[in-house]
């Protein structure tokens, strides 16, 4: 069997699983005005920041949260935990916490392993990480993508805050898929991983029903949406060391789970899009009331 229906057969195996057929999306900011809350919401931003340089970047994307937050950034180093703290140093939002954990599993099991004591004092939370795709040229902009769909105003932000208020049982947001990586969205070489995690979580999964998930791993959340995933107390010895793997870890089956945890939980999740990030396979929806958002909240979108 020569190497092309090699590559070919592998490249069947991989996306196994029903891709979405479209994003179906909020259109943020929404087209209202937007009471402000009586009581600001109680949130933790938990950000991996494995690169540094990227500090000024996402401290300009974080200026747009309209709302205090304590902010806790994990990295690998002590050299870059210093260069983060004096990166921060002059930070006026709210507390900052910046500790070391050990190189393993990305972004992943350092929100949930590192920072699990972290969400049993918030309500709400945001992860993001300073992602950077090395491997591929096609997601060069996907960081931006992710960061603008979540945090490209404070607008959005008022957006994101309306939704969770309007709809007690909305537990994730999340960003739409990237333009490249639409098509591919599906289990991959992750299925046997996750249908073990997913059994640890008192649930199961199938292969021939759809499945979505906040790829890029960069959301926002209720804390209680998260507790499914956290109950698996994930060891940081689960997670593979690190050897720049591409697909079939820990992290990469955590990914996919997401919204399994969301639903397990008891809460909806939904997607949302800046007006100004929109791509073809991206149905957005123009809300200008709350009524008619709560509705769209509602149809929801199960994998369970």
């Amino acid at each position: 069997m020569n190497g092309q229906i090699i590559a070919t057969i592998r490249g069947i195996i991989a996306y196994i699983g029903v891709p979405p057929v479209i994003d179906n999306c909020i259109a943020v900011p929404l087209d209202y005005a937007i009471d402000k809350w009586e009581t600001p919401p109680h949130i933790a931003v938990i950000c991996h920041m494995y690169y540094p340089d990227m500090a000024d970047e996402f401290r300009g994307y974080l200026l747009n949260i309209p709302y205090s937050f304590d902010l806790f950034i994990t990295t690998d180093t002590k050299e870059k935990q210093l260069d983060i703290q004096n990166g921060f140093a002059q930070w006026r939002k709210g507390h900052v916490d910046v500790h070391v954990v050990p190189n393993r599993g990305r972004d992943i099991a350092p929100k949930l392993v590192a920072c699990k004591d972290v969400y049993g004092q918030y309500e709400y939370f945001l992860h993001i990480h300073t992602k950077k795709s090395p491997h591929a040229e096609s997601l060069g902009e996907w960081r931006t993508y992710l960061l603008q769909n979540l945090l490209g105003s404070e607008a959005l932000v008022y957006s994101v805050f309306e939704a969770f208020r309007v709809d007690p049982d909305l537990g994730m947001i999340a960003p739409p898929h990237y333009k490249t990586l639409h098509k591919r969205v599906g289990w991959g070489l992750n299925f046997k991983q996750g249908k073990d995690i997913a059994m640890r979580m008192g649930i199961s999964i199938s292969k021939q029903r759809s499945i979505d998930f906040p790829s890029g791993s960069m959301f926002w959340g209720r804390s209680a949406a998260l507790k499914p995933l956290l109950d698996c107390n994930f060891m940081l010895e689960e997670f593979p060391a690190e050897k720049k793997q591409k697909d079939e870890t820990l992290a990469h089956v955590i990914e996919r789970i997401y919204f399994y945890s969301c639903e397990k939980a008891g809460f909806r999740w939904v997607k949302i899009v800046n007006i100004i990030e929109q791509n073809g396979h991206i149905k957005s929806a123009k809300i200008d009331n709350s009524e008619d958002l709560k509705k769209f909240i509602a149809k929801g979108s199960g994998l369970l």
